[in-house]
């Protein structure tokens, strides 16, 4: 969730929603923190505080995905007789105007949603917000203190960043970047977080969302409904492996930037493309295999190319088992 709070409020990302859905195309399994984490940052100091999901309210979820930047902000702090009772004297601890601000959340159109379908490919892990999860001793925890020492003696990280936002962004991205190594899983991050990246370096996981674009568009606009549909499809697992192989193979061509990259993908895609379909075509009786032959024939090797041949192609071959279990009819879910 730490790594992901520049999706909540920075409107030149995907938003959360979006990005949860494309993982659910292209990853075999979902894992999502849950709660609601409130992050509040000024110059003098700042707040960070997780909020179980069973004591979110409606006032804190509105409050998401919505920037406070400038507010001013104070944090006081008093001792209570008993819980629930106010506290009798305060002591400001924090008072500035707000840098930074963030409330993340994924429940509001991701989770919420999800559970009318309750799929099994959906997992929650539960280590309660903990800025440091883990205990002492234990391999995620000392891994955890073993980066953030390191990075807290490191005068050249981010040298003209605040030193509160600072190390918000260094033990965060630590914090994500250790646990899903011990997850074996991938993880989201966003500009705030490229400092980190530069430091310890990642391994760019060539997830096939690229590819996922040239053919089905913004996926974000597609209701859960059709992403479920898709996951269900016979040939869902087959498509991730497609589109994951069309992004590894751009990939190897040595792109000099993000729109060569495209490019690239979107050959290996209008390859793929031709492939499948020639692979099935002599399956097909002959009037049908000479449609289906002509039309990935001429498809152009441009973006966005397959996405208009094989809707086309879609109701001739549905009746055909080979076509109805491929990659090709799982993607075209996607694009209806």
């Amino acid at each position: 969730m730490r790594t992901s709070v520049e999706l909540f409020s920075d409107p030149r990302s995907p938003d959360a929603v979006t990005k949860a859905k494309e993982a659910a195309v292209l990853y075999d399994e979902l894992i999502f923190e849950p709660g609601l984490l409130d992050v509040t940052i000024t110059p003098q100091g700042g707040s960070s505080i997780w909020i179980p999901p069973e004591q979110m309210t409606d006032a804190l979820l509105a409050r998401s995905r919505r920037p406070a930047v400038g507010d001013p902000m104070t944090l006081a702090i008093g001792k209570q007789d008993a819980p629930g009772v106010p506290a009798e004297e305060m002591h400001v601890m924090v008072s500035g105007q707000i840098s930074n601000t963030y409330i993340a959340e994924f429940h509001t159109g991701i989770l919420d949603e999800l559970k009318a379908f309750d799929p099994e490919w959906v997992k929650t892990i539960d280590i309660g917000g903990e800025a440091h999860p883990g205990r002492v001793g234990e391999p995620v925890y000392e891994a955890i203190r073993h980066r953030n020492f390191s990075d807290f003696g490191d005068k050249e990280l981010m040298p003209d960043v605040e030193s509160f936002l600072r190390t918000y962004i260094s033990k965060s991205f630590n914090r994500d970047a250790i646990v899903a190594t011990d997850l074996a899983a991938s993880f989201p991050t966003t500009p705030l977080f490229r400092p980190m990246v530069d430091r310890h370096g990642v391994n760019p996981d060539y997830a096939g969302s690229e590819a996922l674009s040239i053919i089905a568009g913004n996926v974000g606009e597609l209701p859960w409904e059709a992403v479920v549909e898709f996951r269900d499809h016979h040939g869902s697992q087959e498509a991730r492996e497609r589109l994951r192989e069309f992004e590894r193979l751009a990939s190897e061509a040595d792109p000099q930037d993000a729109y060569d990259f495209l490019k690239s993908v979107s050959l290996e895609v209008n390859r793929g493309f031709r492939a499948a379909i020639e692979a099935l075509a002599p399956s097909l009786p002959e009037e049908l295999a000479k449609q289906v032959l002509l039309n990935a024939v001429a498809t152009a090797s441009v973006i966005g190319a397959p996405v208009a041949a094989a809707a086309g192609l879609t109701s001739a071959l549905s009746e055909w088992r080979e076509y109805s279990r491929s990659w090709i009819a799982a993607v075209m879910v996607l694009t209806r």
